[in-house]
């Protein structure tokens, strides 16, 4: 019996870490160029990655966040609901508001 509460419990983890929700896509800015080293982070946390050099990325979605946020450098923010699993994300910035100093 006690083996087979072990078994059961390492399936279920097992499960769990192969069928973690993945996000993938690409950020680009209005032209249709794509933006290396934008910021993703889900909202209210610290986990996040960067766009490689042709703008894609991957992340996994926790289960409970659907928030996820494009920031970078002299673009606006921008925030997309993620409803589902797996999804595949095409994100347009668009350029921020120039500062006069």
């Amino acid at each position: 019996m006690k083996h087979r509460i072990i078994r059961i419990t390492i399936y279920l983890l097992l499960t769990a870490i192969v069928t973690q929700a993945q996000v993938h896509g690409i950020v680009k800015d209005k032209s249709g160029s794509p933006i290396a080293g934008c910021n993703l982070f889900w909202s209210e946390t610290t986990q996040g990655t960067t766009t490689g050099s042709d703008g894609s990325f991957t992340l996994t979605k926790p289960t409970d966040k659907q928030k996820l946020i494009a920031s970078f450098v002299g673009y606006e923010n921008d925030t997309i609901l993620v409803k589902g699993n797996n999804e595949r994300l095409n994100i347009t910035l668009h350029e921020g508001v120039e500062l006069n100093e």
